[in-house]
């Protein structure tokens, strides 16, 4: 085996290479060229930056490799494994504990917050497509076609994907049965977070972004809608951090949570 890997934690394979997730002070990735098993080369070494880490995760979709290090993901192309070019990061504010990636989505088991789904689909624009709060707390999760696994503390749990085809992990197929706004997830939140509500009947409706003087910042949907279980990824943009509402009116109705950008 080569030397001097470093503090690795986990390993992906994928072809003839081997993709080893590289802990500590220096976190990255480690690509080996495994093509002669009894005689394993080193083809390239990626630093991610982000300090210290006490266990990075590493999963591949195809060209590309994902690797969490408790806050962070990192998308990296790895068409070419002696050449991994860097594509974008997600940040979570909820600690990352174990990662798996299919070709639509990278799963992420966040302990007492459950299961988040990222949409993958733009390696570039890494964001929240959906979550499941699990029974217990998440620590590992596997997935198998549209199933996941989830080790959560009380049991073995198997959730299936309804971002793929049936209930489990958004609210696709539920039947709303009153007017409701569900917290936004995550919150706080670095650059988007998945706001969710429900219609029970179809109605006008209105979705806004509201500082704490009261002035709409953003008019996320304004208009007619059908009744069911919405959802919707607000992206802050170039936002300051700080304190932000989210307000939900239709019929003289009207709701309304906090929400936390922190950069």
């Amino acid at each position: 085996m080569p030397e001097n890997l470093g503090f690795i934690t986990e390993t992906a394979l994928a072809g003839d290479y081997a993709y080893l997730a590289r802990s500590g002070d220096d976190p990255g990735i480690v690509i080996l060229d495994i093509s002669d098993l009894e005689n394993p080369q080193v083809v390239s070494r990626t630093d991610v930056g982000g300090g210290h880490t006490w266990r990075a995760m590493i999963s591949t979709s195809g060209d590309y490799a994902y690797i969490a290090n408790e806050r962070h993901v990192f998308s990296y192309d790895v068409s070419d494994p002696r050449n991994p070019v860097s594509l974008g990061d997600w940040y979570s504010n909820i600690r990352i504990w174990d990662s798996t990636a299919d070709e639509d989505y990278l799963y992420l088991a966040v302990g007492m917050e459950g299961i988040i789904a990222l949409d993958i689909s733009d390696p570039e624009d890494l964001h929240v497509a959906g979550f499941y709060n699990t029974t217990g707390s998440a620590w590992e999760v596997h997935v198998m076609g549209n199933l996941l696994i989830v080790a959560d503390n009380t049991n073995i749990g198997i959730y299936e994907n309804s971002l793929l085809s049936s209930p489990g992990l958004s609210d696709a197929g539920r039947i709303p049965t009153g007017f409701a706004l569900y917290p936004a997830f995550p919150n706080p939140f670095n650059s988007s977070t998945t706001i969710r509500y429900d219609l029970s009947q179809s109605c006008f409706i209105s979705l806004n972004v509201i500082s704490p003087t009261g002035q709409i910042i953003a008019t996320l949907q304004d208009g007619y809608l059908t009744k069911g279980a919405n959802s919707f990824i607000w992206n802050a943009g170039n936002l300051p951090s700080g304190l932000y509402y989210i307000t939900l009116n239709s019929s003289g109705r009207s709701f309304s949570q906090q929400l936390i950008l922190t950069r």
